[in-house]
């Protein structure tokens, strides 16, 4: 049986590999690591899909009572810019709500991103937006056994094939994917007029450099849409 892997796919298993074999050096298992020398393939870029916000706003009118919990959950990370393994662990007991020195309630998000547990065991505190207060209302409104939020995800490979019936749906002709919440969340940030070093903080970036990518993208899109004016 041959299976097709990507460029990025097969970089990503040799990494793991790589770094296996390292462990097994330290272990005394074996007496060199055979990828000391062995050049891993360049990282291909891949275009990253983003919605704009008129986009989120169709998936929003758009009900998919079959698997309410991908729509629920895809919608939320739109709001917040969670990535799907955060998603996967968010529990009812990471959402606090404090009161203002106005006397008002607010609902933050507080969270040790699961990418960086290992790294930094940073800890990630988000504002929650109208938007992903309303998400977590429906939520709520269902049994909880775990206590995890969106305890009935499936797996990643059914969510997105679940995801693009949604979009087709809702007349998007775009292929999303969980990851593409993320990038929309940064996108329609930096289009509002967010400041990229607080869109840095909310994604939980530990280098600048990772969120100017999406202040490229935006660039990008000025350059194409200017060219729509009509010549006078």
């Amino acid at each position: 049986l041959l299976l097709h892997v990507s460029n990025n796919g097969c970089l990503s298993y040799m990494s793991i590999l790589r770094a296996r074999l390292n462990d097994a050096c330290k272990e005394d298992l074996i007496s060199r690591n055979p990828f000391t020398k062995f050049k891993l393939p360049t990282k291909h870029e891949i275009p990253r899909v983003t919605l704009e916000i008129e986009e989120v706003a169709m998936l929003v009118k758009t009900p998919f009572p079959s698997h309410p919990h991908v729509r629920l959950a895809f919608l939320f990370s739109c709001f917040t810019g969670l990535r799907i393994s955060d998603i996967k662990e968010l529990r009812w007991d990471n959402i606090i709500e404090e009161q203002t020195a106005k006397g008002e309630k607010e609902q933050f998000m507080q969270i040790r991103p699961v990418k960086l547990q290992n790294q930094t065991g940073k800890l990630l505190r988000i504002p929650l937006t109208d938007s992903a207060c309303k998400v977590l209302e429906i939520v709520k409104a269902e049994p909880n056994v775990s206590g995890k939020i969106f305890e009935r995800l499936p797996s990643e490979r059914n969510a997105r094939s679940l995801l693009k019936l949604w979009a087709a749906k809702a007349g998007l002709s775009k292929d999303i994917h969980f990851h593409a919440a993320r990038h929309s969340f940064a996108t329609i940030c930096l289009t509002s007029g967010m400041d990229i070093y607080t869109v840095s903080k909310l994604l939980g970036h530990t280098d600048i450099s990772t969120t100017e990518i999406y202040a490229k993208i935006i660039d990008e899109k000025k350059r194409t849409e200017i060219k729509k004016l009509p010549v006078l």
